[in-house]
């Protein structure tokens, strides 16, 4: 198994991509920050990996599992992500109510660049139909990993002691 295997993203899946709630705004936002929240697996994507398989792996060094002797400590990367585009997405209503920032401007802007960073080396090159010039059709098909497994893997190897869930938003 490669390193880009690991964790383990057994299942492939396909996925019709279009509006859904967590989008939702006005009077149906507390139900859309309700569903953010349930982005983020017990631990926020906080991981323990015993050193056995930090090596089968090749992974680099990293702090010590203090509750798990051999273990070390990983964050998963798409939830960090997650967690700036939350980061975002928190900026952007507050600038839309005209709100203090809640976030510094430093984070919010690494938040911007770790996720175009992302998309680059991730980029879908799915072919996205059009119904106007500017305008794009939802409703098309995407190959995806399984969400569900890697938000099970990581709440399975979820450190003893992790970030609370709200540290996540």
């Amino acid at each position: 198994m490669g390193i880009d295997e690991y964790p383990p993203h057994k299942t492939i899946h396909t996925a019709v991509f279009q509006d859904t709630t967590y989008g939702d705004i006005d009077a149906k936002k507390p139900q859309a920050d309700f569903l953010w929240r349930g982005l983020f697996p017990s631990g926020n994507g906080l991981v323990s990996v015993s050193k056995s398989d930090r090596e089968a792996h090749g992974l680099s060094e990293t702090w010590p599992d203090p509750d798990t002797p051999g273990n070390g400590l990983f964050f998963m990367a798409g939830y960090h992500n997650l967690h700036c585009l939350a980061k975002i997405r928190t900026s952007v209503f507050e600038s839309q109510a005209q709100k203090n920032q809640s976030e510094p401007w430093a984070h919010v802007m690494h938040c911007i660049d770790q996720i175009r960073q992302t998309i680059m080396c991730n980029i879908d090159t799915t072919l996205v139909p059009m119904s106007g010039p500017k305008e794009f059709k939802d409703g098309h098909y995407h190959v995806c990993k399984d969400y569900r497994d890697v938000f099970e893997w990581a709440s399975q190897h979820r450190p003893v002691v992790a970030p609370e869930d709200s540290e996540a938003e």
